[in-house]
């Protein structure tokens, strides 16, 4: 009997054991990321938030208003990886499960379940609270307020308004869709020889690409295009209202602030560059002040916002270009380990990711995986089915 008993013991308690320790014990996230220290010559912590003196407080809750062709899904893949890893809920369009875009679509602010898949968590399920929300969807404070938690940080991504309008015309085709410019030889400056009347030419939904769409996603209307005093009036506002405004020429730059104001740290951070594009048109410089010109709004936004973010880094204090160069070597460390220099082509051959050099190794796996990935993995963490563990 004794025996017996002995046996079962021996059965059972390793498998109570395996499933506490999946299911229950919290996962540590700082683990994989240990064996990094090797590949580290500065020997940075990677779970350094650089609070020495113990007075932040993490914070979770955030809202990217991701524009168009601005650098937005390696800024929403790294708040994919770290919502993911927390268990977090993000607003997501219930029906758009391939990638959750709402896009122009407004939320009933009296019922988003309408429009939104239900939070993970039972309470926020109850009141539709969110943690994260990093989807295509156009500004909108007072909504967005009630169906994000409180303490929400609001932050954008901008783009020079040269490059992003370049980046635009091309991933959109807009040389097809825009049927007089087929076959010319330089269809960006013909644009230019009388914009207005090709931008009539577009699709309804192309022509928000066509001027503006950065300020366009921050809610200014057409009829505002060519009123300066509007325009800087708005700008104020966002000023007042945006936690963070990035600048994708100063992407690292802009992530140190990030951090600090989020209370995160460096594997928080951590990205590798997604969504890139293969082909490029080169731009002249007499094409370049006539988009300038053509894109008014974005680039009074743009150069308000820009010189912001120099006036933040002063601030930030002597110790910024330490935590840049920081993670910067960092980032070297982890590109060198983990990315493969075969790029990975996807979106009909107009873009291209980098896989993992270590198809064997979490880490690599993570930081590579791209977009579209986590959002199933998130879709189905949101729908209720078990995923663990929650590193990978």
């Amino acid at each position: 009997m004794v025996k017996a008993l002995r046996a079962v013991f021996m059965v059972v308690l390793p498998s109570i054991f395996v499933v506490f320790a999946v299911v229950v014990w919290p996962w540590d996230l700082e683990a994989p990321w240990k064996r990094f220290a090797m590949f580290n010559p500065g020997g940075y912590s990677f779970l350094d938030n650089g609070d020495t003196r113990g007075n932040c407080t993490e914070r979770q809750n955030i809202v990217f208003i991701k524009t168009h062709k601005v650098g937005g899904t390696t800024l929403a893949t790294i708040l994919y990886r770290y919502g993911y890893q927390r268990d977090l809920s993000f607003v997501i369009n219930r029906r758009k499960d391939w990638n959750g875009h709402l896009r122009t679509l407004s939320i009933d602010k009296e019922n988003p379940g309408k429009t939104l898949l239900p939070p993970r968590d039972r309470e926020k399920r109850r009141r539709f609270k969110y943690n994260i929300c990093n989807i295509h969807a156009l500004y909108d404070r007072p909504v967005m307020d009630s169906v994000m938690e409180n303490d929400t940080f609001f932050v954008i991504l901008l783009r020079d308004p040269v490059s992003q309008f370049e980046s635009a015309f091309d991933f959109f085709h807009m040389d097809q869709e825009i049927k007089p410019l087929k076959g010319k030889s330089d269809p960006l400056a013909f644009f230019f020889t009388n914009p207005n009347f090709f931008m009539a030419q577009a699709s309804k939904v192309r022509r928000r690409d066509l001027r503006n769409n950065q300020f366009y996603h921050l809610r200014l209307s057409w009829r505002f295009y060519e009123d300066d005093n509007f325009i800087k009036t708005t700008i104020k506002r966002l000023d007042a209202e945006l936690d963070l405004v990035m600048i994708l020429e100063y992407f690292d730059e802009s992530l140190i602030l990030l951090k600090k104001k989020m209370c995160w740290t460096y594997l928080d951070i951590l990205y590798v560059k997604k969504n890139q594009r293969i082909k490029k048109t080169k731009v002249t410089n007499e094409v370049a002040e006539e988009i300038r010109k053509w894109n008014k709004a974005d680039t009074m936004l743009y150069d308000h916002f820009k010189r912001k973010l120099f006036s933040e880094i002063e601030q930030y204090g002597p110790s910024f270009y330490d935590d840049l160069n920081r993670f910067r070597e960092m980032q070297r460390s982890v590109t060198r380990q983990c990315v493969n220099s075969r790029k990975v082509v996807s979106n009909n051959g107009k873009t291209f990711e980098y896989g993992s050099r270590r198809r064997d190794d979490d880490i690599c796996q993570v930081l590579t995986r791209d977009t579209q990935t986590w959002f199933q993995k998130i879709w189905q963490s949101q729908l209720g089915l078990p995923i663990r563990p929650r590193w990978i």
